[in-house]
């Protein structure tokens, strides 16, 4: 163990004398509900033994953790982070300084700064951004918008649109039988009422004939 972590230290010291490490924070931001722990990445690219360096994490101006000489330094950090801080000891040798927060609270959220002030390279610094939602703010993101508000229920609105499209069918269907009953019967009483007086006009007709042809005859 210890020759991997003299190798380990050899290899930084030369990536240090050649400037090729840098600090790598997150380009996306960090999520976290109030009241849980979150993790805010960071790393020395290429890994090397840090353990031996200065880290530093910064809320703005605020002084989140200050490791150094080895080990935390609880004088310079700022006492509204004090127990809730920490990083990944063991993986500091391959280049890890990601930080752990716990209990976040609402005053947590910001743009955070990684520091490694020693570090022998064209980036010292790593930004990561930390979003604090309420719980339920978080919960309804997760499990969709609320089927109570109006407007969010898509499967309703899927239905909207046929159900009103068979009812104006229905209605004209509707409409133009009852025109076309009304119709038909306006003519009915019409034709009738023709047949019958045609019906009544000839058998008036008749005896006048009748009478007529028995005149001609007497005659």
């Amino acid at each position: 163990m210890k020759l991997i972590q003299v190798m380990l230290l050899s290899f930084s010291l030369v990536a240090q004398a050649t400037g090729e490490s840098d600090v790598i924070g997150s380009l996306e931001p960090i999520k976290v509900v109030v009241g849980g722990d979150v993790i805010l990445p960071c790393h020395v690219k290429p890994p090397f033994y840090v353990t031996n360096l200065t880290v530093e994490w910064r809320l703005n101006e605020t002084k989140v953790l200050v490791y150094r000489s080895r080990g935390y330094d609880p004088f310079s950090q700022d006492q509204r982070f004090k127990d809730r801080t920490s990083l990944f000891l063991d993986e500091m040798a391959h280049g890890n300084v990601s930080l752990k927060l716990t209990n976040v609270t609402q005053n947590d959220a910001g743009n955070y700064t990684c520091i490694v002030p020693k570090l022998q390279g064209q980036f010292k610094k790593g930004n990561v951004t930390l979003i604090v939602a309420e719980p339920n703010v978080m919960k309804k993101k997760i499990d969709g918008p609320d089927p109570a508000l109006p407007g969010q229920d898509a499967g309703i609105g899927i239905w909207i649109v046929p159900t009103i499209i068979v009812i104006v069918i229905v209605i004209v269907i509707v409409v133009v039988v009852g025109l076309i009953y009304l119709v038909t019967h306006r003519r009915c009483p019409t034709l009738r009422s023709g047949t019958q007086a045609h019906q009544e006009d000839n058998h008036q007709a008749i005896p006048l004939n009748h009478v007529g042809n028995t005149n001609d005859t007497n005659v």
